[in-house]
C-alpha cells in the first residue's frame, strides 16, 4: 500500500526530448517528477566523457522558475541528477548545466507539443528591457554558432527554439526579431562582453541592438529618380578653358589700348 502510494506521487515524462541540445554532455533517458524531488538519468555521450555536470546546474520550469541540484547518484553507467522538485504539471523545461551544455525545451516525445510561432518585426522605437536583453544573449547561441560544424548541426532547429524561446519568455515581435537577427547572422568572431556588463545591461547595450535597422530595397524607378534628385541638388561642376582671341579681336583690343 505504502509503495503504491509512493508510485502515485511520481510522473514520469516518457521519451524525453529536447528541442535543441548544446554541448555533448549525453542524452535524457528518463524524467521523474515526484513531490519531493526532480529526477533527470543522464546517459553518457561518449564525446565527451571527461565532462562533468558542475553543482551549479538547475532546471528551468515553463515559468523560468529554477530548480537547483540538490545531489548526483549513479546508475549503472548513467548518472542520475535530483533536483528540486518542478511543480507535477510541468510539460517542458530546461536542464541548463553550464553556458555550453544545455537541454533546452525538454519535453515528451510521445504528446503533440504546439508552440505558436511569432512573425518577427522590426520596430525602431522599440524598448527591449534589461531582462530581456539577457535571456536574448543567453538563447541567441552566439558564441556556439560561431563554430561551423555547430552551426551546421543547429541552423535547421533554430526555427523552432526561437519559437520556443519566444513562447516561454512572451518576447514582442521585434524582440523575436533581434533574436533571429543575433542567431543568423554569420560571425568569424565574437565579442566577448565581461560578465559585470551582461548582469547590469547598459543603455547603449539597447541603443546598439535597435540601431541595427533593415535596409529596405529600392525598385529600379526609386534609385533612378533619387539619382536625379541628387544631381539636381549638386550640380557637377565643369571647367571652361578660355577661347583663344581671333586676329581681329587682338587688332581691336590694341586699338582700344592706344587709344
Amino acid at each position: 500500500m505504502t509503495l503504491g502510494i509512493i508510485m502515485m506521487q511520481i510522473i514520469t515524462m516518457f521519451q524525453p526530448e529536447a528541442i535543441i541540445e548544446t554541448g555533448g554532455g549525453g542524452s535524457i533517458a528518463a524524467v521523474e517528477l515526484g513531490q519531493t524531488e526532480t529526477r533527470l538519468r543522464l546517459q553518457n555521450g561518449g564525446s565527451d566523457a571527461m565532462w562533468t555536470v558542475p553543482s551549479t546546474a538547475s532546471l528551468s520550469d515553463e515559468a523560468d522558475s529554477h530548480h537547483p541540484l540538490l545531489r548526483i547518484d549513479t546508475l549503472n553507467e548513467d548518472i542520475v541528477l535530483v533536483f528540486e522538485p518542478l511543480p507535477t504539471t510541468t510539460r517542458i523545461f530546461d536542464f541548463i548545466a553550464d553556458e555550453q551544455h544545455r537541454w533546452m525545451g525538454v519535453h515528451s516525445a510521445i504528446r503533440s507539443l504546439h508552440i505558436p510561432t511569432v512573425r518577427p518585426v522590426f520596430n525602431p522605437d522599440a524598448e527591449i528591457p534589461d531582462s530581456i536583453e539577457r535571456i536574448i544573449h543567453t538563447n541567441s547561441l552566439t558564441e556556439l554558432l560561431v563554430d561551423d560544424s555547430i552551426y551546421t548541426t543547429l541552423k535547421d532547429l533554430l526555427p523552432r527554439f526561437r519559437d520556443y524561446v519566444v513562447w516561454k519568455w512572451k518576447l514582442t515581435p521585434h524582440e523575436a526579431y533581434v533574436l533571429r537577427h543575433e542567431q543568423e547572422r554569420p560571425m568569424t568572431e565574437v565579442v566577448r562582453v565581461p560578465t559585470a556588463t551582461l548582469q547590469t545591461p547598459t543603455s547603449s547595450a539597447r541603443t546598439f541592438v535597435n540601431s541595427r535597422m533593415p535596409q529596405p530595397r529600392q525598385s529600379f524607378f526609386q534609385r533612378l529618380f533619387s539619382k536625379k534628385k541628387k544631381e539636381e541638388k549638386n550640380p557637377p561642376v565643369t571647367s571652361h578653358k578660355p577661347r583663344p582671341l581671333s586676329r581681329f579681336e587682338q587688332k581691336m583690343l590694341q586699338e582700344t589700348r592706344v587709344k
